[in-house]
C-alpha cells in the first residue's frame, strides 16, 4: 500500500521489479489502482507473487486505460483458467503491451496470450511453438487475431492442443492470404472431416505452404477427398503427414487420384490408417505413373504379401520413389525381398 502511494506521485520511474515479494491479490489491487493513472512506468515485474485470479482481474482492468506499460511479467502467479475472460480482454484492449510473460501458470490461455502479444508486436518473429499448450478453439481464436496482423511467421506448431473443426476454420482464414507460412504442424488435434475441408479450401489459394502435419485428427475418406481436390492443383506442398487418421482404402483411392496430377509432393506419411491390400493397389497403380513421390510411409496398415506384390509391380516402373516404410505389417521375408532397395 505504501509503495502504491509512492508510485502515485512518482513521475520518473520507468521500471519496477517486485519478484518474489508476496504481493498477493490485495497488493495487486493497489498496484492496479496506480497503473490506471501512471503514465511513466514501462516495465512491471510481478513474477512469483501469488497474485492469483483476483489480482489478475484488477491488473487487467487497469490496463484497459494504461497505454504506457510495454513489459509485464506475471509468471508463476497461480493464475488459472477462470481468468480466461480477463486475459482475453487485456490482450484485445491494450495495444501497447509488447512482452507479456505468463509462463508457469499451468493453463493454456496464459501460454497463448503471451505468444499472441509477441506475435502481434514482433514482425521479426518467424517461429511459433505452442505444442501441448491446451489452446482449444478459444485459444486458437486469440492466436489467429494476432496472426492476422503479423505476416512474418514461417513455422507454426500447434500440435496436441484440442483444436476442433471450429479452430481449423479460423486457422484456414489465416492461411488464405498468408504468403510466408511454409511449415504448419497441426497433428494430434480433432479437426475431423469438416476441419480438413476448411483447410483444403484455403490450400487452393495458398502458394507457399510446403510442410503440413494433419496426423491423428480423426480425418476420414470425406476429409481426405477434400484434401485430394486441393492436391490436384499441384500445390506447393512437399511433405504431408496424414498418419493415424481414418483414411481406409476408400480414402486412399481418392488421395491417389489427387496425387496423379501432383508432381510436387515428395514425402507422404499414411501410417496407421487401416489401408489394407485393397488400398495399397491404388497406391501401386499411382506409382506406375510419373509422380514426384520420393518417400512413402505405410507402416502398420494390415498389408500382407498380396499388397507387397502390388507395390513391387508398381515400383518396377517407378523412377522417383527412394524409400518406402512397411514395418508392422504382415509381410513375409520372401515378399520383402522383392522390395529390396526401397524398403526401410
Amino acid at each position: 500500500m505504501h509503495l502504491a502511494n509512492g508510485l502515485r506521485n512518482n513521475t520518473t520511474l520507468q521500471e519496477l521489479g517486485l519478484r518474489e515479494n508476496d504481493v498477493g491479490p490485495l497488493g495487486a489491487q493497489y498496484l492496479a489502482d496506480v497503473l490506471g493513472e501512471n503514465t511513466t512506468l514501462v516495465t512491471l515485474i510481478l513474477r512469483d507473487n501469488i497474485i492469483s485470479d483476483a489480482g489478475l482481474e484488477h491488473i487487467a482492468n487497469a490496463l484497459n486505460t494504461n497505454k504506457t506499460l510495454n513489459v509485464l511479467d506475471l509468471s508463476r502467479n497461480k493464475i488459472k483458467a477462470s481468468s480466461r475472460r480477463h486475459l482475453i480482454n487485456m490482450f484485445q484492449c491494450n495495444q501497447s503491451l509488447i512482452n507479456v510473460d505468463l509462463t508457469g501458470n499451468g493453463q493454456g490461455d496464459c501460454a497463448v496470450i503471451g505468444a499472441a502479444v509477441e506475435i502481434r508486436n514482433n514482425q521479426n518473429l518467424t517461429t511459433v511453438n505452442l505444442r501441448c499448450s491446451r489452446l482449444g478453439d478459444e485459444g486458437t481464436k486469440i492466436l489467429c487475431q494476432a496472426l492476422q496482423v503479423n505476416h512474418s511467421i514461417i513455422t507454426l506448431d500447434l500440435q496436441s492442443n484440442d483444436i476442433s473443426e471450429n479452430g481449423a476454420e479460423l486457422l484456414a482464414k489465416v492461411l488464405y492470404d498468408n504468403e510466408k507460412l511454409t511449415t504448419f504442424l497441426l497433428g494430434n488435434n480433432k479437426i475431423g472431416d469438416n476441419g480438413a475441408k476448411c483447410l483444403a479450401d484455403a490450400f487452393h489459394s495458398n502458394t507457399v505452404l510446403s510442410i503440413l502435419d494433419l496426423s491423428a485428427n480423426n480425418i476420414g475418406p470425406i476429409g481426405i477427398g477434400h484434401l485430394s481436390l486441393a492436391l490436384c492443383n499441384d500445390t506447393t506442398l512437399i511433405k504431408l503427414d496424414l498418419s493415424s487418421n481414418e483414411v481406409g482404402n476408400e480414402g486412399v483411392q481418392l488421395l491417389a487420384n489427387g496425387l496423379n496430377k501432383n508432381m510436387r509432393l515428395k514425402d507422404l506419411d499414411l501410417g496407421i490408417n487401416n489401408i489394407g491390400d485393397e488400398g495399397v493397389e491404388y497406391l501401386a497403380n499411382l506409382l506406375k505413373n510419373e509422380t514426384g513421390l520420393e518417400k512413402l510411409d505405410l507402416r502398420s496398415n494390415q498389408i500382407t504379401d498380396r499388397g507387397a506384390e502390388c507395390l513391387a509391380t508398381g515400383l518396377s516402373q517407378n523412377r522417383t520413389l527412394k524409400r518406402i516404410s512397411l514395418w508392422q505389417n504382415e509381410i513375409t521375408a520372401n515378399a520383402r525381398r522383392k522390395l529390396f532397395g526401397w524398403i526401410i
